[in-house]
C-alpha cells in the first residue's frame, strides 16, 4: 500500500500488518490465485504545502491451495512488495525504496460436521531495502484464524496473528462476520485488517466500500543493521469496483488515507547523520486521494460469474 507519514507519537488504536489479506487465506467469498496491483499516493506537510511526496506501491500474490479428500487443505502462498516514495519535484532528500517478499504456508483443517474451519499458518519474511544480504532482513510471523459456519450465509470468525517485527513482537488479536444479507449484498473480512461491504451490480461489475489497515517494518541495510528499521503504518478507506471477464478480474480503488503513523528506530540520533538526508520524509501529513488498479485470477465460491 503507499506511504503516509505522520509522527511517532501519534499513536492508533489499530495498527495491524497483512497486507491486502496476502498472509493467509481470504476472509471474502472468492480466492485470487494469481494477483497484480498498484497503488499510487501524493501529500504534503499541513505546516509546508510546498514539501510534497508521491508513493508508488506494486504488489504481486501467488496462492496454491491443495485440498484433500478428508475437506483439509495445504495453503501456501507467495507475496513481494515494492514501495517508493519520492519528493515532489526531485530534490536533495533521498527517495526511498524498500521491499518485501514472504511465503506463508499452512492448513485449513476442517472439522467433520464441517461447521468449525481452523488455520494455522507460519510466515517467513524478507523486509528491507535489499541493498545488502543479511540475516538481520528476515522476520518470522504466523497466523490463526477459527470459523464458526452458522449458515451458507452466515459465518462468525475469531484468531490471532503475531509476527517478529524489527521494532519486537507484534500481536493483533482478529474477529469478524462474513454476512450475505441478500443475493446482492454482502459483509465479509476481518477486523482491524480488512472489511468489505459489497453489492453486485451484475454478474460481471460489483462494487462497494472497503476498509483496511495494517503495520509493518523494513530494515535498512546500511548503517547499524541491529537498531536501523522504518515501521509504518496505515489506513485507508475506498470504493472499489471489480470487474470480471470470465474468472480474470480487473479491480479499481479509489479512496482516502486516515492518517497514519510512521518512524524510523527512534534509539539512532538520525538528525547527527549525514547518510540520513530523508528524514524530513517521517513527519504529518495531509490524508489525500489515493489510487489502486490491478489485476486477478480469481475463484467465486458463490459461483456467481460464469
Amino acid at each position: 500500500m503507499s506511504l503516509f507519514f505522520i509522527p511517532s507519537h501519534c499513536r492508533f488504536s489499530i495498527l495491524v500488518l497483512l497486507f491486502f489479506v496476502s498472509f493467509f487465506v481470504e476472509a471474502q467469498p472468492f480466492v485470487d490465485i494469481i494477483s497484480v496491483s498498484n497503488q499510487r499516493f501524493s501529500s504534503s506537510l499541513p505546516q509546508n504545502s510546498s514539501l510534497k511526496f508521491a508513493t508508488s506501491d506494486y504488489f504481486v500474490n501467488v496462492f496454491v491451495p491443495k485440498e484433500f479428500k478428508n475437506g483439509n487443505t495445504l495453503l501456501v502462498r507467495a507475496a513481494y512488495e515494492d514501495l517508493t516514495c519520492k519528493p515532489i519535484p526531485v530534490s536533495s532528500i533521498a527517495s526511498l525504496r524498500f521491499f518485501s517478499i514472504s511465503v506463508p504456508i499452512g492448513f485449513q483443517f476442517l472439522s467433520k460436521n464441517k461447521k468449525w474451519k481452523s488455520i494455522f499458518m507460519g510466515i517467513p519474511k524478507l523486509s528491507s531495502d535489499f541493498k545488502a544480504a543479511s540475516t538481520d532482513n528476515f522476520q518470522v510471523g504466523a497466523v490463526s484464524i477459527f470459523t464458526y459456519v452458522k449458515n451458507d450465509n452466515l459465518k462468525f470468525k475469531f484468531g490471532l496473528y503475531y509476527n517478529k517485527e524489527f521494532f519486537g513482537n507484534f500481536f493483533v488479536p482478529l474477529a469478524g462476520v462474513d454476512w450475505k444479507v441478500n443475493n446482492r449484498f454482502s459483509l465479509y473480512g476481518i477486523l482491524p485488517t480488512n472489511y468489505k461491504a459489497e453489492y453486485k451490480l451484475s454478474n460481471n461489475f460489483y462494487t462497494g466500500l472497503n476498509f483496511r489497515s495494517f503495520t509493518r517494518s523494513y530494515r535498512f541495510s546500511d548503517g547499524n543493521r541491529n537498531a536501523n528499521y522504518l515501521r509504518l503504518a496505515e489506513n485507508q478507506l475506498k470504493v472499489f469496483l471489480d470487474i470480471y471477464i470470465e474468472k480474470f478480474v480487473i479491480f479499481i480503488e479509489g479512496g482516502t488515507s486516515l492518517g497514519c503513523t510512521t518512524s524510523l528506530n527512534e534509539d539512532i540520533n538520525y538528525q547527527s547523520q549525514p547518510n540520513y538526508p530523508f528524514t524530513s520524509l517521517f513527519s504529518k501529513y495531509k490524508d489525500n486521494f489515493l489510487l489502486n488498479m490491478g489485476l486477478a485470477y480469481r475463484i467465486r465460491f458463490d459461483k456467481t460469474q460464469k
